[in-house]
């Protein structure tokens, strides 16, 4: 796992925004897909939601394809993501199924930004 993960995820565990349990769990969850990457390229699923007054991102994911469904169904997960982002939840899971490539979400306003998608 690299440490800036680890950070992020600490991060949110320091803001309640997960449990340290389910900080655990996603820690092994992590750990588990670097152990079946070995020598193969994967996609990623990307989530960066900033407000243009917050230093800090609200927030910044990235995650294998194939981890990306089952992570995103973790109730608080789910919340968070649908706090900060007015998106068809139904929709991008059915487009981390597809596995497709580009932007599910780009959206630029005078406030924030918000962007989705999978390389």
């Amino acid at each position: 796992m690299k440490s800036e993960e680890l950070i992020k995820i600490l991060k949110m565990v320091e803001r309640r925004i997960i449990t340290a349990e389910q900080a655990q769990q996603l820690i092994k969850t992590i750990e588990q897909s670097y152990e079946s990457i070995n020598g193969q390229t994967y996609r990623y699923l990307n989530i960066n939601i900033n407000q243009f007054e917050e230093t800090e991102s609200l927030m910044t994911f990235r995650i294998p394809v194939s981890l990306a469904s089952s992570v995103l169904k973790i109730e608080v997960v789910k919340q968070e993501l649908l706090k900060y982002a007015d998106i068809d939840y139904d929709q991008l899971l059915l487009f981390i199924e597809k596995k497709a490539l580009g932007d599910f979400v780009n959206i630029l306003t005078q406030t924030e930004k918000t962007r989705i998608w999978i390389e």
